[in-house]
């Protein structure tokens, strides 16, 4: 058996070996071995998932090496979703790259390690930012040879003219389940190469569990927690009757961490039910009710505001010279966006107005059948919005203002980039 997984084989691995000790398990982990030998400067980077490079078992792996070079990790967050959805080439998966690769720039690798099995499809626009002379590390190749001595060493070689060889995948279909760790989903497990199963709810795992366990309090059972998926919206739904409390896990398009955007709801159905029709019922101690996502705010119009904490960058001493800005929100497509900034406790200054891109077709995994979304109504998901900034301080604070009038919107991720600048006397 080949764990074709980074993530998998520093997760599981020991754990397969265990359950399976009569069956040849191989795994994959990045290649900073090869990498030290490779390497003039002795500067290696190292590209690969958050889970990976925070495992036991790359830390383990960079300690045992430690003093041959000096490695750079970088977490390639948001990769694995746009390889997976196709989109190698696109102008937002070279953007993204450059943003993850820019640190191992700055530090001068002259070697990276890829640690990831989805991060080879992204060679070639590697080699275009960072330049054709750098020396990448794939270990696919090590893999496949380890397999082909496995295979001989058991007699298990084919010789014999090749048979029809079939491919089973899941596709679209997806298993969600509430484990003792948040809500899990197993996904295309056989068609996808990440770990088989997703943490869907780590954006509200703890908070969620503490009412898992309080509705458990009040029933001494788990039997009376319900949960549903509904195929029309695209959402989870997992009610706990007990406190009166539901967690809705929005499923059309996830965080760039592969969460689920989340919401909680002040009722808990105690039966839920999908009809022919492709309704979403609930069954309430008062009746029946029928979700929708047909909503208007009953047409009133406010304003969305929000002002990060004065910030200090890494460096005391100098200044940070602020660089450029990048806002990751869901929905509001069309919306216009006041960003503030400012330094050294000024308050803000500074300000640019900003258009949030309009909505894009949005479907299950990301992929629209035939370029038609699978979904009812308006769908809204991720944007990205970059710009460049100015004026530089010790301390710096930035402010957004939008005008809300009957689309939804949220932050999902803020970024300020800095550089070091003067000395400050």
């Amino acid at each position: 058996m080949v764990v074709a997984c980074n993530t998998a084989t520093a997760e599981a691995i020991a754990h397969i070996r265990h359950e399976m000790p009569a069956i040849p398990i191989i795994g994959v982990e990045p290649g900073i071995k090869p990498a030290v030998t490779k390497s003039q400067n002795q500067k290696v980077g190292v590209l690969a998932t958050q889970n990976t490079l925070k495992s036991d078992k790359f830390k383990a792996l960079l300690e045992s090496l430690e003093g041959d070079c000096e490695f750079i990790s970088q977490a390639g967050l948001g990769l694995v979703p746009l390889i997976e959805s196709g989109a190698i080439n696109s102008p937002e998966t070279e953007q993204l790259l450059r943003e993850h690769l820019a640190p191992l720039q700055e530090a001068q690798i002259d070697t990276l390690v890829l640690g990831c099995t989805h991060y080879p499809f992204l060679a070639p626009l590697i080699r275009k930012i960072l330049g054709a002379e750098i020396e990448i590390i794939d270990t696919s190749d090590a893999v496949v040879k380890q397999l082909s001595r496995k295979l001989e060493e058991f007699h298990l070689l084919q010789s014999a003219p090749p048979r029809t060889i079939r491919l089973y995948s899941t596709l679209d279909a997806d298993i969600l389940f509430l484990s003792d760790s948040g809500v899990r989903s197993l996904g295309r497990v056989i068609q996808e190469k990440s770990a088989p199963i997703n943490d869907i709810s780590r954006n509200v795992r703890d908070t969620m569990m503490e009412d898992v366990q309080a509705n458990y309090a009040v029933n001494s059972s788990y039997d009376g927690i319900v949960s549903g998926y509904n195929e029309l919206d695209g959402f989870y739904l997992l009610s706990l009757p007990a406190i009166n409390k539901s967690y809705c896990l929005d499923l059309k398009s996830r965080n760039q961490d592969s969460s689920a955007r989340v919401t909680t709801w002040g009722l808990a159905p105690q039966s839920m039910t999908y009809r022919i029709n492709r309704d979403f019922v609930y069954g309430l101690p008062t009746g029946v009710g029928r979700s929708s996502t047909e909503y208007s705010d009953d047409f009133a119009s406010y304003e969305f505001s929000y002002a990060s904490a004065n910030t200090e960058g890494k460096d005391n001493v100098n200044d940070n010279i602020l660089k450029k800005f990048r806002l990751i929100c869901y929905g509001g497509g069309g919306y216009t966006l006041r960003l503030l900034w400012g330094t050294n406790y000024n308050g803000f200054p500074n300000q640019k107005q900003l258009t949030i891109p309009s909505e894009g077709t949005v479907a299950e995994y990301n992929t629209a059948e035939y370029g038609l979304g699978e979904y009812s109504g308006t769908l809204y998901g991720l944007r990205t919005i970059r710009t460049n900034l100015s004026r530089s301080g010790q301390v710096f604070q930035v402010g957004l203002s939008v005008p809300i009038n009957g689309k939804p919107f949220s932050i999902q991720d803020l970024t300020v980039y800095v550089k070091k600048g003067k000395l400050s006397l």
